[in-house]
């Protein structure tokens, strides 16, 4: 995995905690946040690209499946990962869906990390592992 993991997440304890399992998985693996929509596409205007990319339903400027309909179209290989804290977001989305894979933040620990290793394994397969990997980040 060449490119940074995009995460575009507003809400600095939840990009934490996200960037901490990612990190637990494969401290190798890069990862690149944006605080609002705007930026990403910004950024991905001047040629920046990802493989995967973790996105928020609830972002300023517009929601994460707005995004993700921007993106999507202009790099049809980004695969990308809707999050949400909503319990009824999956209802609000599923007409039209654009993203991949869902991620509710509402987890706990333990089921948050093994959902995301879930997702990365998906993608790229053991390569991306370490050796050890904790049960929860």
């Amino acid at each position: 995995m060449n490119n940074p993991i995009l995460i575009v997440e507003d809400d600095y304890t939840d990009y934490e905690r996200l960037r901490r399992c990612i990190h637990k998985i494969n401290p190798s693996l890069k990862t690149q946040r944006f605080e609002s929509p705007q930026e990403a596409i910004k950024s991905h205007q001047s040629n920046e690209r990802w493989e995967i990319a973790f996105i928020d339903m609830n972002l300023p400027e517009m929601t994460g499946v707005e995004l993700i309909k921007y993106l999507k179209p202009k790099d049809p290989k980004l695969k990308c990962v809707l999050m949400s804290g909503l319990d009824n977001c999956m209802e609000q989305v599923q007409n039209g869906r654009s993203f991949d894979y869902y991620l509710s933040k509402e987890f706990s620990s333990e089921l948050f990390f093994r959902n995301i290793k879930s997702i990365l394994l998906s993608e790229f397969g053991s390569r991306v592992l370490q050796d050890k990997i904790p049960v929860a980040c």
